[in-house]
Parts: structure tokens; C-alpha cells; sequence
């Protein structure tokens, strides 16, 4: 079953609390989508500027525009609750409430996996 706006920012509130107290290894900023008013110390979302540099990074959330993702309800109340969380170091990135509530990617220096 899709999320109600609610549930959503409920989601936003909760994860952007966990990120943003991750400590000094992945501390951050959490961007709001531009237009989204559901994260308080950032009303309107993140500046023009900003999404700009963060698209440059691949790091900025689109609106979905394919037409099974948004018949699925994906784009509901775009860009309401959803953004970006980036690392000041790059390492970490997440974004909250896109096609998941948290998808993460986490970047380290060097080809070893181990």
C-alpha cells in the first residue's frame, strides 16, 4: 500500500534525525527536494544552486516520470518529505522517500573489498 503525506514526513523526520547524528566520520547535510516544506529547518527545500552541484555529483533525486512508476503512486505529493542526505567528505550519500524510504550509498577510497 503507497504512504499517506503523513506517513511520509513521518519517514523524512525519523531518518534525516538518524542521519544527521551519524557523527563526526559522516556528518552531513540533508537536503529537501526544492519546493518541499515538510523539513522544517529548511523550508522551500534546497537552493537552485545546490541542486545543481548535487545533479552534477548524480547525487540529486528527479520526479519520476515514467508512467509505471508513477501509476504505482511514486510521485505522490512530489517533492513533499523527500531529499538527499550528502556527507561533507563524500563517503556517505542517501536519499529519503524516492522509489525507497532509504536507499544508501557508501563510497570508499581504493578497488578492495575486502
Amino acid at each position: 500500500a503507497l504512504c499517506s503525506r503523513e506517513e511520509r514526513m513521518e519517514a523524512e523526520r525519523l531518518l534525516t534525525r538518524g542521519l544527521l547524528r551519524l557523527g563526526d566520520d559522516f556528518r552531513g547535510i540533508y537536503y529537501p527536494l526544492r519546493g518541499s516544506s515538510s523539513y522544517a529547518p529548511r523550508p522551500g527545500g534546497m537552493t537552485l544552486e545546490e541542486e545543481a552541484r548535487l545533479a552534477v555529483e548524480d547525487r540529486a533525486p528527479e520526479e519520476p516520470d515514467s508512467e509505471i512508476l508513477t501509476s504505482a503512486g511514486y510521485a505522490r505529493h512530489w517533492p513533499e518529505a523527500r531529499g538527499c542526505f550528502t556527507a561533507e567528505d563524500r563517503r556517505l550519500s542517501a536519499t529519503v522517500n524516492v522509489e525507497d524510504h532509504l536507499l544508501l550509498e557508501v563510497a570508499l577510497p581504493g578497488q578492495d573489498l575486502a
